[in-house]
């Protein structure tokens, strides 16, 4: 028997190529419709499809790619593409692993058969992200401002100046930084930026915060330590960033190991530096595998909590039991007090 969820993504290229030409026969119109790139872009989109497949079945969690369908079909709306597009790819999909694996796939054609039976509804990306009041509502507007009309120094000196005349160090970040992230992905998602200037806003973002670095650790130290870390594949750093620098304005020493952490070097840098707390981060669903055998390495050896964070694990209540962590947080300050709780708890 194989093991499915590894096989979609160990061979996600190939099952997608195949996928999509088995959906382009059936509908020789596509190309004329959608243009002569479009099979290579469909199959771009299919192993993107499978990897968060794969997740679900990983985890047994149907509504972590029906998350992902949520937000994949906004997307596709907003290119030109239509429902029906997503689900003829999707039943392609289905009749390729049926192919391939025959009762193998039956939990992987589950996951496809819930999702076609009952569509999500399209994630809502026409509202801002960015609140109307609020202590940091109007500098995040400001600071977003300023990056996406080109003026990158005046929008991080913006940042420093509101921190020197009084705005709180978790206030900037949660209030400000946070959301202006957030915005700038539902622009990316809706066609209204390019990826140049959704990472124009990353780059300034990262800027402000090592500017903000020596205010953070100036807090004095507590003794307890923290791994914070983005697990292999996760190329989104900035939100374990924050995790890490919230820790140290609280008193914790961290090790931030970054994005892409491979798991062999990340339990090396664990035995270390004997942390109190583990906090690893993952924004996509597609990861939530990784997370899950990252800890079960760290498990084989140590008996540290462990809290795994992001959008994968906001969207699906209890996930985090399923990849066998400690717990889950909402925001960096909420993560600091549930370490803090967990070590008391220890």
């Amino acid at each position: 028997m194989v093991d499915l969820a590894v096989q979609l993504r160990s061979d996600s290229v190939a099952i997608a190529q195949a996928a999509t030409h088995r959906q382009f026969a059936t509908d020789e119109r596509l190309t004329t419709r959608l243009g002569p790139a479009a099979a290579d872009r469909c199959a771009e989109d299919a192993a993107f499809h499978l990897h968060q497949l794969a997740s679900a079945v990983h985890t047994g969690r149907t509504e972590l790619f029906a998350d992902y369908i949520a937000w994949v079909t906004r997307l596709l709306l907003d290119l030109g593409l239509t429902a029906d597009d997503l689900a003829t790819q999707l039943s392609a999909i289905n009749d390729e692993l049926t192919s391939r694996f025959g009762d193998d796939a039956a939990a992987a054609r589950e996951v496809l058969a819930a999702v076609q039976a009952d569509p999500p509804e399209p994630i809502d990306a026409t509202t801002s992200l960015l609140a109307t009041s609020g202590p940091g509502a109007h500098l995040a507007r400001t600071f977003l401002g300023r990056v996406l009309g080109g003026q990158r120094h005046e929008a991080i000196t913006s940042i420093t100046d509101a921190v020197d005349d009084g705005m709180a160090l978790e206030t900037v970040y949660l209030e400000v930084l946070q959301p202006c992230l957030r915005e700038v992905g539902r622009l990316w998602q809706t066609g209204r930026i390019s990826v140049a200037q959704e990472h124009l806003v990353t780059a300034a973002t990262q800027v402000a915060m090592a500017q903000l670095y020596p205010r953070v650790f100036a807090t004095p130290r507590i003794g307890r330590t923290a791994v914070v870390a983005s697990i292999g594949g996760e190329l989104h750093e900035i939100g374990g960033r924050m995790v890490a620098d919230l820790f140290e304005l609280r008193g914790w020493t961290t090790v931030f190991a970054g994005a892409n952490t491979p798991t062999p070097a990340l339990v090396s840098l664990v035995a270390e530096h004997e942390p109190d707390v583990i906090a690893l981060s993952a924004t996509i669903g597609a990861h939530v595998p990784d997370v899950a055998n990252t800890i079960a390495r760290l498990r084989a050896s140590l008996t540290v909590p462990i809290i795994a964070g992001g959008r994968a694990f906001l969207e699906v209540p209890g996930l985090w039991r399923d990849v066998g962590a400690d717990g889950t947080a909402a925001d960096a300050v909420v993560a600091v007090a549930l370490a803090n709780d967990l070590v008391e708890a220890a």
